[in-house]
């Protein structure tokens, strides 16, 4: 999969139609995508939410939530590793406003 990320990438740039690629997965920092990427941002929701939202979309039960969570990093790590953190707590719009944000200010930052 790395491999097809590089080759788009690639390509984008060459052809000159590409201003953004966002990869969404699991396991980015643990297979080093943080090598690969200018940015890596983490969109992040409170556990409890996390919980409330696999149980309703995913019928999961307790046990198998508990260990989805235990076998990912902490909030601490993803936190170091990521350039810009979205806080997906609250409502979809709520998190489309912090993206939106978080670019805008990338934008600006470009420009000086």
């Amino acid at each position: 999969m790395k491999d097809y990320i590089l080759a788009k990438i690639h390509k984008g740039k060459t052809e000159n139609k590409l201003d953004f690629l966002f990869i969404e997965a699991a396991l980015l920092i643990e297979d080093g995508y943080l090598s690969v990427v200018d940015e890596m941002w983490y969109i992040y929701a409170k556990e409890e939410v996390r919980r409330q939202r696999l149980r309703e979309t995913r019928n999961y039960p307790d046990e198998r939530i508990d260990m989805i969570i235990k076998s990912q990093l902490t909030e601490e790590e993803f936190r170091q590793a990521c350039h810009v953190v979205i806080d997906n707590s609250g409502s979809l719009g709520e998190a489309y406003k912090q993206i939106e944000e978080a670019l805008v200010k990338k934008e600006a930052a470009q420009e000086r």
